[in-house]
Order: C-alpha cells, then sequence, then structure tokens
C-alpha cells in the first residue's frame, strides 16, 4: 500500500501511501498512480488490492476514488459492486434520509412517476383522491 518516487530513502518512512483512488500490490513501485481503483470498488489511501471494499448497496463506485458516493433522492441501488444508481421505479419512491437501497411503495392519496424523490411529491389533486398505495401517475 506505499511506494516511493524519490531515491535515497532511508527507512520505511521514506515511502508514501498508495493515494486514496489507487492501489498499490508491487513492493519496490515508484509511481502511486499506476493502479486506479476499478470500477464498482472504492480505495481508501493506503491499499495493496483494488477488490478490498466492493462498493454497498446505495452507493455506486465509479473506478479511481477513494470513497463511495450514495445515491441520491429520486435513485437507489439494491446491489452491492455496482458503478451508478437506478431511477425509482414508477408507483415508488426513494428518498435521501434510508440508505437508498431500497424503494418505498407511493403512498394513499399520492402518486409517484419514475425518479419520485418524496412520497408527498405528488398528491392527488382536489377533487380526486387516491385509494390504493403505488399510483404511477394523476389519471391512476
Amino acid at each position: 500500500g506505499s511506494y516511493s518516487s524519490t531515491e535515497g530513502g532511508t527507512d520505511e518512512n521514506s515511502c508514501l501511501l498508495c493515494p486514496a483512488g489507487y492501489y498499490c500490490p508491487n513492493s519496490a513501485m515508484t509511481d502511486g498512480e499506476e493502479f486506479p481503483c476499478p470500477a464498482g470498488h472504492y480505495c481508501p489511501a493506503g491499499q495493496t488490492r483494488g477488490d478490498a471494499f466492493p462498493c454497498e448497496r446505495g452507493f455506486k463506485c465509479v473506478g479511481g476514488k477513494g470513497v463511495q458516493v450514495q445515491c441520491p433522492a429520486g435513485k437507489y441501488q439494491p446491489q452491492p459492486g455496482q458503478t451508478a444508481c437506478l431511477p425509482c421505479p414508477a408507483g415508488s419512491y426513494c428518498d435521501a434520509q434510508d440508505t437508498s437501497e431500497q424503494v418505498k411503495t407511493c403512498p394513499l392519496g399520492s402518486y409517484c412517476p419514475q425518479g419520485t424523490e418524496l412520497g408527498n411529491a405528488n398528491l392527488c389533486a382536489a377533487g380526486r383522491y387516491g385509494a390504493t398505495t403505488g399510483l404511477q401517475a394523476a389519471g391512476d
């Protein structure tokens, strides 16, 4: 998980930690950015393996990053090791208050088109009502 880009190091402290977003699998490395972290994983500083930290559910991990990124409201990711978040399906909502790994059914009195962030974002209009959960459009 370390490298040295200069000559004349006197001890182990002369070596630098491999930077976040990269891993250093070999000894005697001179370039800490030779091996970018693979897509679907993140690499904190000092890693010797690129697959040590798979991206968790509710997050996305593009290659070459030191941290995973939580899915924003309106999106979710139910599988680990993914590079993108999915749009919340119609009839459901995905808020950013939880782990963004699962969808929630649209509540009574509301409808939820694809990508809805909050359960009460689209309330049924005056003169109409939503008697079931999971409505996808105002006309449902």
